[in-house]
């Protein structure tokens, strides 16, 4: 079970999953949905299970919950055998992995140096839970600005310096580059 609860500078009317994954597993979730469930049959691969998979995104109490549940097949309970399950333990491949992706925007006329903190937790069967690392976004609202300094009305040389600055709003995440375009 993954939980995650989600900051009030989020907007939740803009949520939607987009993914979800585990082990060589990765499911695609259709557009805009807040609630989404499917099943995965393990049997082709050699595992005696089924893997019920359950997005949902609880907007009054803004915590997203994803389950990933490993059935029996033919009871629909957990699987007897203690060894029958959905990831196996984590190796240099990645096959112990899983992962859920979701897009949501900021609510708006947030200003500039914002900071929206993230965190999930991880619960693998009865065991204590896993806090993710928290990440963070900044929102950067405003746009920089830039400018090319005046060159002389006439040039009597084939080379001359172009110089340029630019600058963005206090918080805001700075300016990366520059593209510089010539004409003759």
């Amino acid at each position: 079970v993954i939980t995650d609860t989600l900051d009030s500078q989020l907007d939740l009317d803009t949520f939607e999953f987009t993914e979800a994954a585990f082990g060589n597993h990765v499911i695609t979730v259709p557009d805009g949905l807040i609630y989404y469930e499917t099943r995965i049959d393990l049997r082709p691969e050699g595992i005696d299970a089924v893997v019920d998979v359950t997005l949902a995104l609880d907007q009054e109490t803004r915590q997203l919950r994803a389950e990933f549940m490993a059935r029996d097949p033919d009871t629909g309970w957990l699987p007897d055998d203690a060894l029958v399950g959905l990831l196996p333990p984590n190796d240099e491949t990645g096959c112990g992995e899983g992962w859920i992706s979701y897009l949501v925007m900021p609510v708006a006329g947030l200003p500039s140096g914002s900071v929206i903190p993230n965190q999930g937790r991880i619960v693998f069967d009865y065991n204590d839970p896993i806090d993710t690392p928290e990440v963070v976004n900044t929102i950067d609202a405003g746009t920089p600005t830039s400018n090319v300094a005046a060159l002389p009305p006439a040039l009597s040389t084939p080379s001359f310096t172009v110089t340029w600055s630019g600058q963005d709003e206090p918080g805001g995440s700075g300016i990366a580059g520059y593209d510089i375009f010539v004409s003759t």
